[in-house]
């Protein structure tokens, strides 16, 4: 639904009005970001996804990206984290592989990048928890494992995704733990939390 409303909002629908476009031309006469407009149609509009999407118009506008961490499970070679974070110097990622593919990734990263926003997680999927992050990447994994372990290998995805709740919790510990007295998340329009903090 926020997709519908965003593209109204931005005039997709009445824009080609007196006439055909391509795609580049109608992003550019309503405003859309080059990268933005490839996907203005995708569905977008999941329950737990809308605190992302609420702020679809403005992102399709700027460009801006839906996330701010990432993380690639066995993802090879670390190539799709990285690429993403390469197109995104916001987001920061991790890569859970297990431990003997530590140096592989460290002589990548170090390669082609990018260094210091990308860091390895060793550790074995089925056993050890995931690193926490708003989005995560399995690549060349579900296909491996009986339907039983799909699932627990999903959920386990599942429950490393930082929610709200969560991300203001991590916000106000840190904030504590760095010495403030008065802790508090004050929530802003659009989604959005302020952490509010006196010394």
């Amino acid at each position: 639904m926020e997709t519908l409303l965003s593209a109204v909002e931005l005039g997709i629908f009445t824009a080609p009005a007196d006439g055909g476009r391509d795609r580049e031309s109608l992003a550019s006469e309503v405003g859309l970001h080059p990268r933005s407009s490839a996907d203005v149609f995708l569905e977008m509009a999941n329950a737990r996804l809308f605190g992302f999407w609420d702020n679809l118009t403005d992102a399709l506008r700027t460009g801006a990206p839906f996330f701010a961490t990432l993380n690639g499970v066995s993802t090879p070679l670390a190539a799709v984290p990285a690429a993403v974070l390469r197109s995104h110097p916001d987001i920061t990622g991790a890569v859970f592989e297990l431990p003997p593919v530590g140096p592989v990734f460290e002589e990548f990263v170090a390669a082609h990048g990018p260094t210091g926003r990308l860091t390895f997680h060793g550790g074995d999927f089925f056993s050890d928890p995931l690193p926490e992050a708003d989005v995560h990447v399995m690549g060349q994994i579900l296909h491996d494992w009986n339907l039983e372990q799909r699932r627990f290998l999903l959920k386990k995805a599942y429950d490393a995704m930082i929610d709200d709740d969560r991300r203001q919790k991590h916000a106000t510990e840190w904030l504590r733990a760095a010495g403030f007295a008065e802790v508090e998340a004050r929530p802003l329009v659009g989604g959005h939390t302020a952490a509010h903090a006196t010394k």
